[in-house]
């Protein structure tokens, strides 16, 4: 993915978000339909811009941190994503190259949710607010039986 062509858009549009947050509480929804505009034009997938732009309101030592854990985490878990990828035994195919999966996450969907940071609340943030907002009236709404189908007692 080349981002080098939309790097000042990238940035300029994280500032102005980050701007626009503060001066106006009650249009989260319009940020919201910016980024997925953004997201859009650039290729970028929508939870990797959420998780960068709550790494930009961190401070620096905090950033460095969740970034140091994050690349160790990273190459375990990439070792072991690799590991499990298989041929399909029906096509006959050889399993997905990472650029593919990569490709294919990029490609997804904009999602509307945020990355909360642990220790970060939406206090503060009326836009995280909102989103945790709709979030738990979502989930009040979901019902899921559990049935294990065992003996009774």
């Amino acid at each position: 993915m080349e981002l080098a062509v939309h790097q000042d858009k990238i940035l300029n549009s994280i500032e102005k978000f980050k701007a626009d947050e503060k001066t106006r509480a009650s249009d989260a929804a319009g940020t919201r339909q910016e980024i997925g505009k953004l997201c859009e034009l650039t290729g970028v997938n929508n939870k990797a811009f959420a998780m960068i732009r709550q790494l930009d309101k961190a401070s620096e030592e905090r950033r460095d941190d969740i970034l140091r854990s994050f690349d160790a985490l990273r190459d375990i878990m990439e070792a072991s994503w690799a590991g499990q990828r298989t041929p399909d035994m029906l096509d006959g195919d050889e399993p997905e190259e990472a650029g593919e999966a990569e490709a294919e996450t990029a490609d997804a969907a904009p999602e509307a949710d945020e990355v909360e940071i642990e220790g970060e609340t939406a206090e503060g943030d009326p836009e995280l607010a909102a989103e945790a907002e709709e979030f738990e009236a979502q989930a009040d709404q979901v019902v899921t039986p559990i049935d294990f189908g065992g003996a009774r007692a």
